[in-house]
């Protein structure tokens, strides 16, 4: 019997201006602390007292003790989606294995899981090597802190699903942008021309291009995280730039409404305001488009307050190489949902390839990774895509200083897209097939047989009979369990078609479905 059926794919200046929103742009180490992360259940002990430490239970207030946890906290202050209101983060310097035994025989909580803090070893058997230039200028940290190698193993994106960018301008005869740029509109700004004279801070547009959308593994240049992905870019209405000190402002607004209704299921957005109310944005992500937004660069400052609690629309501030979050001096607020890296090595104007710091940088990482997981799970809600991405965040260094204000943690987009793969497959299972003049078919993006929904120990079963007739097509892979038995004689059938366009609702895979014979391959 065959075990396992893997198809793999081929595959935003800080400025001091009030006038307009403006556009945001500024080696791991060992650390003693320790994150866990653990779920409630309805009888847990809560945190209480000075770092959460002080519960109604002495057993785990004693155990705290022992092991020197210097924090049990939410993971979220605010959580958008009820998923996260029951997720605790536990901080602690010592043992942390010994301390998750004893935890674990306390009964309090489920799904008790030690977080790697350090993500400078690739963490999937082979990464995807790569041969662009100038990553080594500082950029594979970045990418290795967002685990881009080992995510390009599983996608290495779509060029037919477009990120859309809204900013000031792009330089589009930037060498490692041709091609993936298929549209762009300016809105009366003529690409980079209305600029002071003095002007030196590049292009903040072409910077953000770069971090989704640079052609990567093409021997110049960067590499960027959606690596086949393309972008459609959309300039700021009333584009303006300063001098003293350089920075650029615009209207977002209105380019953000006509990028969602060109039908782009991303858009990436680096400014201090996007113009959107709470209405307009909660329209766009409840019409599929998911809204990635950079937190800010302003340490005690907040933005975006109507958008915080809007799920589908993701606020990304900023940790630097050493997984720290306070060093950046960028802000950090409850609305934020998440952190990428600091210092992106990615296009700018006149062939140029700079570092690109600040929070502006942030969100296009989150962005290019939403476009894989997208890639690998199309039928993904924007509500769904937020709850992915940070479900599977790495933990951040100095969290517990900025407990609630810097979100799940650190995005990792390896650990995203495994999630990806298996959210919302369909289980098969507790079911048999039985003789009959129908034969079946099952359609979904991901198909499990023999497996449990509910905890890591496979359990169901799902057993064809001989005689009965049952094909099963997967857009991803198929996977088989204990439990799952294709007797002689039966007709059992599987495909992996990689254009399979099936969602929930249309040719659902949790039907059974008449074979249409001419669909079925050899």
């Amino acid at each position: 019997m065959i075990k396992f059926i893997y198809l793999k794919y081929v595959m935003l200046i800080i400025a001091t201006l009030l006038i307009h929103p403006i556009l945001f742009s500024q080696n791991y180490i060992d650390n003693e602390i320790q994150f866990i992360k653990v779920i409630t259940l309805s009888d847990s002990p809560l945190p209480g007292g000075e770092n959460g430490l002080i519960t109604l239970s002495s057993e785990l207030n004693k155990l705290f003790s022992d092991y020197r946890v210097k924090k049990y906290a939410p993971i979220l202050s605010t959580p958008k989606r009820e998923v996260f209101a029951n997720h605790y983060i536990i901080e602690l310097s010592s043992n942390a294995i010994d301390f998750i035994n004893v935890l674990d025989s306390l009964k309090f909580f489920e799904n008790i899981r030690l977080l790697e803090a350090s993500s400078t070893t690739a963490t999937c058997p082979i990464p995807a090597s790569i041969n662009d230039p100038v990553l080594a200028w500082g950029g594979w940290a970045t990418l290795d802190g967002l685990e881009a190698s080992c995510a390009w193993t599983i996608s290495k994106g779509n060029p037919n699903l477009k990120v859309a960018v809204v900013d000031a301008d792009i330089d589009i005869s930037q060498p490692d942008l041709q091609g993936k740029i298929p549209y762009y509109e300016m809105q009366g700004v003529t690409n980079l021309n209305n600029r002071p004279i003095g002007w030196t801070s590049g292009s903040h547009g072409t910077r953000v291009l770069g971090v989704i959308a640079a052609q990567t593994n093409n021997g110049i240049g960067t590499a960027s995280v959606g690596y086949n992905t393309r972008c459609s870019f959309y300039a700021a209405d009333n584009t303006q730039y300063y001098i003293n000190p350089q920075g650029a402002s615009g209207q977002p607004g209105p380019s953000i409404i006509r990028a969602f209704d060109d039908n782009n299921k991303i858009i990436s957005i680096s400014y201090n305001g996007t113009g959107l109310s709470t209405t307009d944005a909660q329209n766009i992500v409840n019409n599929g488009t998911l809204l990635v937004v950079a937190a800010g660069n302003i340490s005690g400052s907040a933005y975006h307050s109507s958008l915080w609690n809007v799920p589908g629309v993701i606020i990304v501030g900023q940790v630097d190489e050493s997984n720290m979050h306070g060093p950046t001096n960028t802000s950090h607020y409850a609305g934020v949902d998440l952190c990428a890296m600091v210092k992106f090595v990615t296009t700018d104007e006149n062939s140029t390839y700079p570092a690109f710091w600040g929070t502006s940088s942030c969100a296009p990482q989150v962005a290019g990774a939403a476009a894989l997981i997208l890639d690998v799970n199309p039928c993904l809600t924007p509500p769904e895509i937020e709850e992915i991405i940070k479900s599977t965040t790495s933990p951040i260094l100095d969290a517990s200083s900025f407990s609630g204000l810097i979100g799940t943690g650190r995005l990792n987009a390896y650990a995203a897209l495994v999630k990806a793969l298996t959210y919302k497959a369909m289980y098969e299972q507790n079911k048999t097939y039985i003789p009959n003049s129908m034969s079946y078919t099952r359609r979904r993006h991901t198909i499990m047989l023999g497996y449990s929904v509910t905890g890591s120990i496979p359990n169901g079963w799902a057993t064809i009979q001989t005689g009965a007739s049952v094909n099963y097509i997967a857009r991803n892979y198929i996977e088989t369990k204990t439990g799952f038995e294709a007797q002689q004689g039966s007709g059992f059938e599987w495909r992996i078609n990689p254009d399979l366009d099936v969602c929930d609702g249309e040719n659902d895979g949790g039907i059974d479905d008449p074979i249409d014979p001419g669909e079925i391959g050899d």
